[in-house]
Parts: C-alpha cells; sequence; structure tokens
C-alpha cells in the first residue's frame, strides 16, 4: 500500500473537517479527542494543530499560526508499495472517559540503502 501527501488550502481543507470520524486538536489550554461533528468554534480559538483523521485518511491542519493543511491518505495501485503496521495504543485515563480507549495508528515501512526499515509515515486511522 502506498500513500499520498497532497498540500491543500486551508480554506479548503477546513470546510472538509466533516469527511473525516475522528479529531484530535490540541489547544493552548489542552487535548480534545472527540468525533469531529462535535467540535465547535470555540474548540478552535486556540487550536495550535489538529489532526482529523479516518480509516483511508488523515488532514492535518495548522490553524493558529501558519494556516497550513496537509491531507494523508491511502493510495492502493498495482505498483509495489510500503509494507505497513497498524498498532492500537491505549488511551490515558482522562481519554477514556470519551468511551474509547485505544487509538488506530498506521506506520508505512520503507527499506534505507543498506535494507533497513525506517518508518516512512505514521498516521491515526481510527478510535475503539
Amino acid at each position: 500500500m502506498n500513500y499520498n501527501i497532497k498540500n491543500l488550502k486551508y480554506e479548503d481543507a477546513f470546510s472538509r473537517i466533516t469527511d473525516f470520524d475522528y479529531a484530535l486538536l490540541y489547544q493552548l489550554s489542552g487535548i480534545r479527542l472527540c468525533r469531529t461533528k462535535q467540535l465547535t468554534e470555540n474548540d478552535w480559538a486556540e487550536c495550535v494543530e489538529a489532526r482529523l483523521f479516518g480509516d483511508g485518511a488523515e488532514l492535518h491542519l495548522f490553524p493558529l499560526y501558519e494556516k497550513r493543511a496537509v491531507l494523508i491518505s491511502d493510495e492502493s495501485t498495482g505498483a509495489e508499495g510500503y509494507d505497513t503496521v497498524e498498532t492500537d495504543y491505549l488511551l490515558s485515563g482522562r481519554f477514556q472517559k470519551t468511551g474509547w480507549t485505544k487509538v488506530k495508528v498506521k506506520r508505512y515501512l520503507c527499506a534505507d540503502e543498506d535494507g533497513q526499515m525506517y518508518v516512512a509515515l505514521t498516521r491515526l486511522t481510527g478510535l475503539e
């Protein structure tokens, strides 16, 4: 499986946030983890970085200072792609109050010129 990284216009990307299931917002006053449909205007007022994600893609936003957006999506091609490793990590207790206990993470692995594997990209894929 390959991945695709695309820089987007911030305003265009921001209008697509509900295309994703989940949101992880790093704010000046804390961290918010929720469904994207639960986000309010107040959540964005002090948001430094946001990761909106679902099974097939992740949208990475930097709303407070840079007004930048990056879309990372799975790209299924016939060509040889990256190996992937999917792992579940336990959420800390403060996030388990949301009803979720695990975050799902996908890593895309690549080999360097010596044949040693390294993580080329990491993205969030879901919550359980």
